[in-house]
């Protein structure tokens, strides 16, 4: 019975300290793409204070331009606030993807 007790006791403390913690805020948040289904499979921050995304893009459109292929691979280079730096396709006139990027 003591140990049942116990163990109420620090799931209770667990369980209040874990609901007294904050949700982080939003700082920003930023929709890329066109209209076609545009996916990033990897978002990586720069030492800038930036963030480089890698995905697919079928879009020729909104932030998109340059596919030349059925999909492409989409690299984009954002500053701190989200905005666009720099974005490149790479790819052939079939299915291309970027499923992971990393600053060097």
């Amino acid at each position: 019975m003591r140990s049942t007790m116990i163990l109420f006791l620090a799931l209770f403390l667990f369980a209040g300290a874990c609901l007294a913690q904050t949700a982080p805020s939003i700082v920003w948040q930023r929709s890329l793409g066109g209209s076609g289904n545009d996916e990033a499979f990897s978002i990586q921050q720069t030492t800038d204070g930036g963030f480089i995304v890698a995905g697919e893009s079928p879009s020729n459109d909104g932030d998109v331009s340059g596919n030349h292929g059925e999909r492409d691979y989409w690299v984009v280079k954002l500053n701190s606030s989200g905005d666009i730096v720099w974005q490149k396709w790479l790819g052939g006139s079939d299915y291309d993807e970027a499923h992971s990027i990393q600053q060097t």
